[in-house]
């Protein structure tokens, strides 16, 4: 009976596109003005989405170096050129050692 329902193919899934549109301004005005409202009324409570929006801005302002890389691109530059010399070092220093004490 299972040899049956191989000569049964199933009929692929159609194509939907749904284009997205987002209005960043439009989202940002929007959640000011609900807050303004909740200030307002003197409801404190914070919802899922303010909670998140914290969350996500608060690793930048809580590390030194990232708040360094959001606003001076030069710095994030400087930080890994400066990693890479670190890297170099210790494989200098490794095959010095390698040179002078393993032969």
């Amino acid at each position: 009976m299972g040899i049956f329902q191989f000569y049964k193919l199933k009929k692929p899934r159609g194509f939907e596109y749904k284009p997205l549109y987002i209005d960043e301004r439009k989202e940002a005005l929007q959640r000011k003005v609900d807050k303004a409202r909740r200030e307002l009324s003197g409801d404190d409570t914070l919802t899922a989405k303010d909670v998140k929006e914290n969350i996500k801005g608060s690793f930048h302002h809580a590390s030194k170096h990232l708040r360094k890389s959001a606003n001076d691109p030069e710095a994030s530059k400087k930080r890994r050129s400066q990693n890479w010399l670190l890297i170099l070092v210790g494989v200098l220093l490794a095959v010095l050692f390698a040179y002078l004490y393993l032969r």
